[in-house]
Parts: C-alpha cells; sequence; structure tokens
C-alpha cells in the first residue's frame, strides 16, 4: 500500500489515537476536540443490465476544532497518523493568530462526561458480498422492465450500504462513541409513448437491511410510476386543495426545519425569525425529534461538538417550541445548544386527534383536487416563505382519482401552507428522517394551461 493512502484504523485504535492526542495537548491550548467518523461503504450501480459502477470505500475523516480565548480554528484530515495530526493541528493553532476574536466562541465545559447509555440499536451490520450487491440492484431493474413493454430505458438502479462509527474526544477527558448503518435501493427507468419520454424513480432506505423494500416492489413502483405519466394531461389555473402523499409530504417539514435553523435564526434569514413560541400550525399537529430512535435513519448519541442529544417536541400543539441550535449560534441568541450541530435527527409528525383517517377517506374529504406525489426543481425561498414548486400526481374528483396529471406548479407561502393543514392520514412513511403520512392543505394556486 502506498504510504501516502489512508490507513483504515480499528475503532479500538481511533480511540486510543484520540487519546494520545488529547494527552498531548492537554495543557498547550484551551480547548481540543477531535471528531472522528469511519466509514465502511459499498455502492454499486446497474444500468441496462451493465454493471456500471462498483465502489468499496474505507476511510476515516476527523474534524478538529481548537478554541482560545474566544478565537476559533478547526481543520480536517483523513490521516489517522500521529504525527500527521498534530502537524495539521500546530496548523491550525498558528492560524488563531488570524482569526478575530469572537464573544460567542466558547465551548460548554463537559467534564468526564459519559454517555448514559452506550448500548445504543442505531447500527445492523449485514455482511454483503459484491456479487450480491450487484444482483440485488440488478434484479430491481429487471422487475421495472418486466413490468410493461413501454418501460424502454434505465437510468440505473442503485444499491448503497454504509457503516459508520462515530468517536469525539476533548480534553476535557470526555471519550465516547457509537455506530449507525444505513441502506438505499433506488430505481429510475424511462417511459416512451410517441416520442415523449417519461421517468419514474421509486426508493427505499433503512438502518436495516431486511427493512428495504424488496428489489421486485422497488422496481415496480418505478415502472408504474413511468407509466402513468403517459396519460398525463394539464388541468387549468385554479385554486384547489392539494394533498402531499406519504412519497413527498416530509419535504413541508424539510423547509421547516430549515427556516429554525439556528444559523438562519442569526442572520436573519428566515421567515419564522419572530415565530418561537407562537403558533405556527394547527393546535392537533405535533413534530417530536427523537435522536435515540432505535435503528433511527437519523439516529446519533451525540453531535459534532461532542453534546448529547436528546427527545424534544420541536412542534408541540401547534406551537414552535424550539430552534435547531449548535454551540455558536445558542451563544449568540443567549440560549442553551439543542445538540443539532449536525442538523435534525429523527422527525414523528402526529396528531393527538383522538382518530386518524385512512388515505381513502383524506381522499373523499377533499372531494375535488389534486394529489401529488412528486415535486420537480426547488421553488421555495426559507427568507419570506414563498412557496412555488412542479408537480405531478393525479386529479381527484369526488374523492376519486380520475386521471394522471403534469406540468402543473403549485404555489402559497409557507406560512399559510402550515396553517391550512387540515388533515392527514395513517399512511406514515418511514423511509426519511422525518416520518410523515399524505397531508391535506386547503387553498393552493394551481397553475396549469
Amino acid at each position: 500500500m502506498n504510504k501516502n493512502k489512508t490507513l483504515f484504523y480499528s475503532e479500538k485504535k481511533i480511540k486510543n489515537i484520540v487519546l494520545e492526542i488529547l494527552e498531548i495537548y492537554k495543557n498547550k491550548i484551551e480547548y481540543i476536540d477531535l471528531y472522528v467518523v469511519k466509514n465502511d461503504y459499498i455502492n454499486v450501480l446497474v444500468r441496462n443490465k451493465h454493471t456500471e459502477i462498483v465502489e468499496f470505500n474505507k476511510d476515516n475523516k476527523v474534524n478538529i476544532t481548537i478554541y482560545n480565548k474566544n478565537k476559533k480554528s478547526s481543520i480536517y484530515t483523513t490521516n489517522l497518523n500521529i504525527k500527521e495530526i498534530k502537524k495539521n493541528i500546530n496548523y491550525a493553532i498558528k492560524n488563531l493568530r488570524y482569526v478575530n476574536c469572537d464573544k460567542y466562541n466558547n465551548i460548554f465545559k463537559r467534564k468526564n462526561n459519559k454517555l448514559k447509555n452506550n448500548k445504543f440499536k442505531f447500527c445492523h451490520s449485514k455482511i454483503i458480498k459484491e456479487n450480491e450487491a450487484i444482483k440485488i440492484a440488478y434484479n430491481t431493474e429487471q422487475y421495472a422492465y418486466e413490468y410493461n413493454k413501454k418501460i424502454f430505458n434505465s437510468e440505473g438502479s442503485n444499491f448503497s450500504k454504509n457503516i459508520s462509527n462515530i468517536i469525539f474526544g476533548n480534553n476535557y477527558g470526555n471519550i465516547m462513541s457509537y455506530s449507525t448503518s444505513h441502506y438505499f435501493l433506488m430505481s429510475s427507468v424511462i417511459s416512451k409513448c410517441k416520442d415523449k419520454i417519461y421517468n419514474g424513480i421509486d426508493y427505499s432506505c433503512s438502518a436495516k437491511f431486511n427493512k428495504l423494500k424488496t428489489p421486485k416492489i422497488v422496481g415496480r413502483n418505478s415502472a408504474k410510476k413511468a407509466i402513468h405519466k403517459i396519460s398525463s394531461q394539464k388541468i387549468l389555473t385554479n385554486k384547489l386543495p392539494v394533498i402531499f402523499s406519504n412519497e413527498v409530504s416530509y419535504s413541508l417539514f424539510e423547509n421547516l426545519s430549515e427556516a429554525i435553523l439556528g444559523e438562519n435564526v442569526c442572520k436573519k434569514s428566515t421567515f419564522l425569525l419572530n415565530f418561537l413560541n407562537k403558533k405556527i400550525f394547527p393546535d392537533w399537529l405535533n413534530i417530536f425529534e427523537d435522536p435515540h430512535l432505535k435503528y433511527g435513519l437519523c439516529s446519533h448519541a451525540f453531535d459534532s461538538e461532542g453534546t448529547f442529544t436528546y427527545q424534544k417536541y420541536i412542534i408541540k400543539n401547534g406551537f414552535l417550541r424550539t430552534w435547531i441550535l449548535n454551540n455558536y449560534c445558542a451563544n449568540k441568541l443567549n440560549l442553551k445548544t439543542t445538540g443539532n450541530s449536525i442538523g435534525t435527527y429523527n422527525w414523528r409528525v402526529f396528531s393527538k386527534k383522538d382518530k386518524v383517517i385512512n388515505f381513502n377517506e383524506l381522499l373523499k374529504k377533499m372531494n375535488t383536487g389534486i394529489l401529488v406525489n412528486e415535486l420537480i426543481g426547488d421553488g421555495v425561498n426559507i427568507i419570506n416563505g414563498d412557496y412555488s414548486i412542479g408537480v405531478s400526481g393525479f386529479f381527484v374528483e369526488n374523492g376519486m382519482l380520475k386521471y394522471p396529471i403534469h406540468e402543473i406548479t403549485i404555489s402559497n407561502n409557507l406560512k399559510d401552507m402550515f396553517l391550512n393543514i387540515v388533515d392527514f392520514s395513517d399512511d406514515f412513511n418511514k423511509i426519511n428522517k422525518i416520518s410523515c403520512p399524505s397531508l391535506l392543505l386547503e387553498n393552493m394556486n394551481i397553475s396549469g394551461k
């Protein structure tokens, strides 16, 4: 092996390296931490029966952060050699000379903290060999082709697996770790009719391999979506209620997560700037974040700053209860960090209504409108909340699916959209870090022909 290549260290070896580095710099700097992510990754892409990509990647990623007298310096490396790490740290220390003091650049002194639960079940490791991974992707594409003869091309079927070990240590005596897993299967195929082509995509992801949708389901679902689009129509410009299917409804709450991110709040670049502890959703809607969810897609025991994650309400009875904060933004807002320096974790959107209706009942409740099952492009302005995005789906009349629709744009403002959520069904989609069912919204602007 080339001496310059990064060695793939064991978790125990990495911990020993981190401890050795911290001991060296224990009394030389006010604060130092190392956040290490060790990945074991395989990715396969099959297209038109040919294996186009087989990737194996084993790497170590190290983020080093130094604080000294309200100055902060960070450096990144993939090399876990002790000498190389020391060289990087010394370089980061020298860089402090060029960094301005910022009173918000300080870290909470968490001395000798230990994880209360070191038996988190975030990781499900399964040995998957190269030929097995290729077969999974190959079968997924074949099921799509077999669904209908109008499927004439493929953009590829993709299978990937990643096992991550996360290690954190600082010079206050903290050293801790946990592991996560992620499996992903996707199919994208193309149908053709009268010189027009239409794509269909379906995917599945899970922290457990045996919880993925089967190649048959993913392949056929992608083909079904491509075939449906062949008979799609435009509709007249109008104002109608809209159902966001559980395939796309999570995106509305991704917009929410971006709007309450500490960085955007500090920069005053969010439409929810003055809405903390105010009502922004119907009073029956709640969002709960659970970073410790067993085999959750986005479960984390601590964040990149070594702050322990914890369960919390994001929305409670329609009210916004918290920002999403790292240490710096928390200091700037005179609040406490929420342990979210690496983003949001597992969100669960749920209702406190006595009865949650099923999807067919949701269609009947809407009566006439559109069902959206695909979003096209990005037309969301987090600063003012304006929302305008291309969609495809179905026109609904008298609670029944009538025909597929395409080349439609829906628009409104997110503040109004959040408050205009009328109801949702019980078809929770758990293949995203936001677990969310289909949503019914009132008064959306529909731009058609």
